[in-house]
């Protein structure tokens, strides 16, 4: 006798399209949304990300003088990830459509991995994008 599978089951215990996120063929798909910030030494050389930009996915930057971007602390992004859980990660698409370089530098208790390195630092260059996938590899239990 066949079984029919929960959602929980076939989705994962955090992830359901029952809660409004979008499929493809039965895969739900995440949603991401952009964020555009200009930084310049006019303006702004220097940025701290939030969780809330940095979760949405896409950060189209617009680098006109070399600048620094901070990601958000470890602690910030867990309180914005319910239900977060070790092994769980996600991706960031990172455009700079200045023309200048961004460095990127880990927050508190955030560890950037490049290939089987790890890096403090980051870079981006002028016109170009990159894609960084945050991995949680540790958490802290409050």
């Amino acid at each position: 006798m066949a079984t029919q599978s929960s959602s929980e089951t076939l989705y994962g215990a955090n992830f359901s399209p029952l809660r409004g996120e979008p499929t493809m063929g039965g895969i739900p798909q995440p949603t991401k949304t952009e964020t555009a910030f200009t930084l310049s030494s006019g303006t702004v050389t220097a940025r701290t990300l939030t969780a809330a930009e940095v979760l949405g996915g896409i950060l189209v930057i617009t680098c006109n003088d070399a600048s620094t971007c901070t990601f958000p602390t470890t602690a910030l992004l867990l309180a914005a990830m319910p239900g977060a859980a070790v092994g769980q990660s996600f991706d960031v698409d990172f455009i700079n459509v200045g023309d200048d370089t961004i460095t990127f530098v880990g927050g508190t208790g955030m560890t950037a991995t490049v290939g089987n390195t790890k890096a403090s630092v980051l870079t981006l260059g002028t016109l170009a994008s990159k894609r960084f996938t945050i991995c949680i590899s540790g958490m802290t239990k409050y």
